[in-house]
């Protein structure tokens, strides 16, 4: 069993698998998200999203553990 460390952001390779589209959409959709960031005061690195944005944003996706709790975030959608 590899013991792989799961990384602090979500890059296009695998925003891509995700959603299962190719990684240029992958990467539009990623300015698209860092730009709204950006308008909220965030630092943002190109290419890639917080996993913890990702998360809040589709908690489908997310593990359980780190999944954010619906009630709390319902009220502050991104």
């Amino acid at each position: 069993m590899e013991n792989k460390k799961t990384s602090n952001f979500v890059g296009a390779k695998e925003f891509a698998e995700i959603f299962e589209v190719t990684e240029n959409t992958a990467y539009l959709k990623i300015r698209e998200i860092n730009a709204n960031l950006r308008k909220q005061g965030y630092i943002t690195i190109q290419g890639k999203i917080p996993r913890r944005i990702f998360n809040e944003m589709c908690p489908i996706f997310a593990k359980e553990k780190d999944a954010p709790s619906l009630q709390t975030n319902a009220s502050n959608p991104l």
